[in-house]
Formats: structure tokens, C-alpha cells, sequence
């Protein structure tokens, strides 16, 4: 009897030992720390195709409710924005361009000034513009988001209450951008330091100059690295009783082990829309440079409205 207790007794020991085995959690990933790799999920990423063709086909089958969110956008940039005082100018800086190099100032002069279109449009706004333009994006994506999950679900929202419903998470999401906007600061450190050392000529060599280059490449992947499951945050964020460090932390796990290709997913979009710009527009400074403001405009609206569902299309094809 007593031997049998005895194996009885370390018989069950072994089942406790094991039992708390299989309950024992895994480690949390933390980046830039080796930890255990866990299972991935099974589900595969979406294909870039199938995520176009998706966007594709929620803006047309509700087309009025996304290009009027894009007509309400553009309106109050042109009257309250680019009306508030902008400097810029294409017919101008053309003009200039074309004094000072004259007849050389061919294919390749369109390509400078179409590359000064797209990174000087919005930069030479005044302060006042620039925050109105800042609160009328960051009201679009909300409402943007909340419409489009909301039809995604099978419901059919109004245009009208996306803007009166699905503006709620406006302080979270804030906080979101501020975290985004701090995992961008050593893209920014790499670009000044490249910059003004190049510009000063302090890296004499072609060595040191390759060296500084390095440098800002690493910076720059770096804050690509962190923002890649912060964008997503911002979708996560939009959802009712969600923190902003509990969206933060689904986002990172959501791209666990998948940062490639949801990167390699994130960077198609802007080098389709630079394809697609440039093969516009260039034609358009060539030809007819006073229609390029207010045609460029016209785009930059519907680019915030089709970047924001094609994210929200990525993300649903993470889950």
C-alpha cells in the first residue's frame, strides 16, 4: 500500500509539473531584444493586388459617401487653407527656372519642378493654414475610417455621421501621431546631419562621405522600422474603450515577424501614386503650368481619402 501511494503521489506530482509547464506564458517581444520566436499565425499577408483591388472596389460601390468626404476636404483646403495665404506658386517658379537656365531648361527642368510640386505644395503655407489644414486631415481620416469600417461591417452609414460619430477618438489619436511624430526623430537627425555636412563640405573623401550616407540609411530604417506598427495603431486606436499604449502594443503584435512584408506592402501605395502623379502633372508643367495648383490639389484630397482605406484594408488583412 504504501508503494503504491508513493507512485500514486509522484504520479501526480508529474501531472502538476507538467499542467504548469503548459500554462507558463510566453515571454513578451520587445524590440531590439531576442526572445523566443513565437508560432506565427497562420494567415498569410494579403497580396498588393488583392489590397488595390479591394480599395478599388469599396470607393466605387460607395462612391458618394468617399467622394464626398474627399469634396468636403477639398473645399475648406481651398478656401480655408491655400485662401489664408500660401506662397506658392508653379507659374512663378517656372518663370524664374527657365531665366536662369534658359533654353536648357527641357524634360529634366519639368522633373526638378514637378519634384519641388510635390515637397514644396504644402510647405510654404502660413502658420494659421497650416494648422487648419492639420485639424481638416486629421477630422477626414477619422471620419474616413469610421465609414469605412462601418461599411466593411455591412452597415450603411451616413456621410453626415462620419463626421458627427466617427470623430470621438480625436484625442487618442493625437496622441498616437505625437508617438509617430517622436519615432521619426532619427530619420530627422540622420537628414540634418547628411544634409549640413554635405552642404559644408565637411566630409572631404568619398569614403567619409559614404560613411555619413550609412549613417543616415540606418537612421532612416530606424524610425521605418518603429512607425511600421504605428500606423496601424491609429486604426486600432479608433476603436471604442482603446487605449493609445493598448493600440500601440496590438499594433506591434500584429506585425510580429511580418514587418517585411507589411512593409514592402506600405511602401507600394506612395510609389504607385509618384508614378501615376508624375505621368500627370509633368505634362501639365510642360504645357499648361497655371492648371497644376489647383489640379494638384484636387489629387492631394483624394490621396488622403484612398491612403486611408487602403491602410484600413492592410490592417484588416493582418488580423
Amino acid at each position: 500500500m504504501s508503494k503504491q501511494k508513493k507512485q500514486t503521489g509522484k504520479t501526480l506530482e508529474k501531472q502538476q509539473t507538467s499542467s504548469n509547464k503548459r500554462k507558463r506564458e510566453l515571454s513578451t517581444h520587445k524590440s531590439f531584444k531576442l526572445t523566443k520566436t513565437r508560432i506565427r499565425s497562420p494567415k498569410s499577408l494579403p497580396r498588393i493586388r488583392d489590397i488595390l483591388r479591394q480599395t478599388n472596389l469599396l470607393i466605387k460601390q460607395n462612391k458618394r459617401i468617399f467622394f464626398g468626404l474627399t469634396f468636403i476636404y477639398l473645399l475648406l483646403n481651398f478656401v480655408l487653407v491655400q485662401g489664408l495665404g500660401s506662397t506658392f506658386s508653379i507659374v512663378q517658379t517656372k518663370q524664374e527656372f527657365e531665366s536662369v537656365l534658359g533654353d536648357n531648361a527641357g524634360l529634366g527642368g519639368s522633373f526638378a519642378l514637378f519634384g519641388y510640386l510635390v515637397g514644396s505644395f504644402n510647405g510654404q503655407l502660413s502658420e494659421v493654414a497650416g494648422l487648419y489644414q492639420l485639424f481638416f486631415s486629421l477630422i477626414t481620416i477619422l471620419a474616413t475610417v469610421w465609414l469605412t469600417r462601418l461599411i466593411l461591417s455591412g452597415e450603411s452609414p451616413s456621410l453626415r455621421d462620419g463626421y458627427y460619430k466617427g470623430v470621438y477618438p480625436l484625442v487618442p489619436f493625437i496622441l498616437i501621431m505625437l508617438v509617430v511624430g517622436l519615432q521619426l526623430i532619427p530619420a530627422l537627425i540622420g537628414n540634418f546631419l547628411y544634409a549640413n555636412v554635405v552642404a559644408q563640405g565637411l566630409s572631404v573623401t568619398a569614403l567619409e562621405t559614404t560613411a555619413w550616407l550609412i549613417l543616415f540609411v540606418l537612421l532612416m530604417i530606424l524610425s521605418f522600422y518603429m512607425i511600421t506598427s504605428s500606423i496601424f495603431a491609429l486604426y486600432i486606436v479608433t476603436l471604442p474603450d482603446v487605449r493609445p499604449f493598448q493600440a500601440l502594443r496590438s499594433a506591434r503584435d500584429l506585425v510580429l515577424h511580418r514587418r517585411l512584408g507589411v512593409i514592402a506592402r506600405l511602401l507600394v501605395l506612395p510609389i504607385i501614386i509618384t508614378v501615376i502623379l508624375s505621368a500627370i502633372f509633368i505634362p501639365l508643367i510642360i504645357f499648361t503650368p497655371a492648371l497644376v495648383e489647383p489640379l494638384f490639389l484636387v489629387a492631394t484630397s483624394m490621396i488622403l481619402v484612398y491612403s486611408v482605406i487602403y491602410g484600413y484594408n492592410l490592417y484588416r488583412g493582418l488580423l
